[in-house]
């Protein structure tokens, strides 16, 4: 609010200002502050979702108070469409009736895996679930991500840029990364290859600021859940995707009204379950921190002996957990 180009971008969000009076503005807003240095409460602020020092995750519980603030507006979407909404009950009536498709619970499972990964210091990895059309793959992600808000906010697109894939996995933090529809991808643009190194990496690229400088560099680590109706990784990729991708050919859903109705139930009843379980999770790490490395070590012990050679038990352990 300090400088008078972006003072005047505010106008938009309905401040009375413009580039005739957004100098003396400036200048009021300047002596204001000074005059008030010992009045104007601190508050702390972040512009991402996810764990915190110890054991606090924001939003859902943080030791003192803290606000979401970005320049970002698809940031800011993303925290409001967190806020719960519809009943809680009928999104579990639903989400029972889902689990019975062993595919589908495994795509609501990693859902709420993905906070677990930061903890356990496992890297990003991919689910991508792929069938022919009209086999409830949108309905199955969007049901995962609506364990913590809007799916229609917190999703993203193949069709978008490095620059807005990177800012949403930022922006997510810690939480599922839901990306549908893997053939819009434009792949003269850009490549499967670059987006699952892109985003299994877990950090942006260095950018410049248009103010000068460096752009602050984006991390996350978190599950990335996409869908399309082909492969991700193809015959003559490198290792390098197998490894990051843990690839499902199935039909999430057992029937196309189901599926349809898991759109309308996902967009309408969102939010709670995930407040729930981050509430529930972090009273029991408060209790014996060691708790989740134990039982993740149990589990892959128990994966790698009944199939001693299979790839990704690492992530399905996780998704276990």
């Amino acid at each position: 609010v300090l400088n008078k180009s972006t003072l005047v971008a505010y106008a938009d969000t309905g401040l009375m200002v413009n580039s005739a009076t957004a100098t003396d503005l400036i200048v009021y807003l300047a002596d204001y502050e000074n005059a008030n240095l010992n009045t104007i409460p601190f508050v702390k602020c972040i512009s991402r979702i996810g764990w915190l020092d110890s054991n606090d995750f924001f939003p859902y519980r943080t030791k003192i108070p803290v606000v979401f603030d970005t320049e970002y507006s698809e940031a800011n979407d993303i925290y409001r469409h967190m806020l719960p909404s519809g009943d809680f009950e009928v999104w579990k009536q639903y989400m029972r009736t889902h689990r019975k498709n062993p595919y589908g619970r495994f795509l609501l499972a990693a859902s709420f895996a993905s906070p677990l990964l930061e903890k356990l210091s496992h890297r990003v990895f991919f689910i991508h679930i792929w069938h022919d059309s009209k086999s409830g793959k949108t309905a199955a992600i969007k049901a995962a991500v609506s364990v913590w808000g809007n799916p229609s906010k917190l999703m993203g697109s193949f069709n978008a840029t490095a620059v807005g894939l990177e800012r949403m996995a930022g922006t997510l933090k810690h939480l599922p990364f839901g990306i549908d529809e893997l053939q819009v991808l434009n792949e003269k643009r850009m490549s499967i290859e670059s987006i699952v190194f892109s985003l299994g990496s877990n950090t942006g690229r260095l950018r410049g600021s248009k103010t000068g400088g460096l752009q602050e560099t984006m991390q996350w680590r978190n599950i990335v859940l996409t869908s399309g109706e082909q492969p991700m990784g193809k015959d003559n990729d490198t290792d390098g995707i197998f490894s990051r991708v843990l690839e499902i050919y199935a039909k999430p859903t057992e029937s196309q009204e189901f599926a349809r109705s898991l759109h309308q139930i996902s967009i309408q009843h969102y939010g709670h379950a995930g407040e729930w379980y981050m509430r529930e999770l972090i009273r029991r790490l408060d209790a014996d921190e060691a708790f989740l490395k134990k039982d993740y070590d149990r589990m892959l012990t128990a994966l790698r002996e009944k199939h001693p050679n299979s790839g990704h038990l690492d992530n399905a352990a996780v998704v276990c957990l």
